[in-house]
């Protein structure tokens, strides 16, 4: 069983697993979704689309707008992003929409987007 602890965070605390037990407290598979999410973010543009997505869903077409590259980059990059588990597409009709897969993605990206403040 894994020991949890609250963590405070502004205006809210949350469950996170205590990292200090037995194979570091990490539920079996843990450490390959963290490095497979790092990895996933491991481009400016990936991070740029992360950001964006925080707003809502969006399509491939707007994303490549608003970040300024061609739609078939934009499309690997989502692509990657899919892959990693740190988003979720949707089909309507002949359109895609992409999302953040949930509020867990979402604070990761405010979390590294506050480390990178820091630095």
């Amino acid at each position: 069983m894994t020991e949890t602890r609250l963590t405070a965070v502004p205006g809210r605390a949350e469950e996170e697993p205590a990292l200090d037990g037995p194979g570091g407290g990490l539920p079996a598979g843990a450490l390959d979704r963290a490095v497979d999410a790092l990895r996933g973010l491991a481009y400016g543009s990936r991070l740029q689309i992360m950001t964006l997505l925080r707003d809502g869903e969006k399509t491939p077409t707007a994303l490549a707008e608003a970040i300024g590259a061609h739609q078939s980059a934009v499309a690997h990059h989502l692509r990657n992003l899919v892959d990693a588990g740190l988003l979720r597409r949707r089909r309507q009709g002949r359109y895609l929409f992409y999302s953040l897969t949930d509020d867990s993605t979402a604070r990761l990206i405010d979390a590294v987007m506050r480390y990178a403040g820091e630095r």
